[in-house]
């Protein structure tokens, strides 16, 4: 097609872009790891007593 100087072009519209895809994310939060008592109870009896503030803080995060 030719056009005429000085005469406004018919604007083209652009291309449909195919729709994205949605994506969805879900998170299932399961309530956390469970704190193994028994063996806390082991290396706590294993390291005299040392390994008893760690135990005591992972059961105070999970609880």
């Amino acid at each position: 097609m030719h056009y005429q100087p000085g005469i406004p072009h018919p604007m083209m519209p652009p291309p449909m872009m195919p729709p994205q895809a949605i994506q969805q994310t879900v998170v299932v939060n399961g309530g956390g790891r469970r704190v193994n008592h028994v063996l806390h109870l082991l290396l706590t009896l294993l390291t005299a007593g040392l390994w008893l503030p760690v135990w005591i803080i992972l059961a105070l995060a999970n609880s």
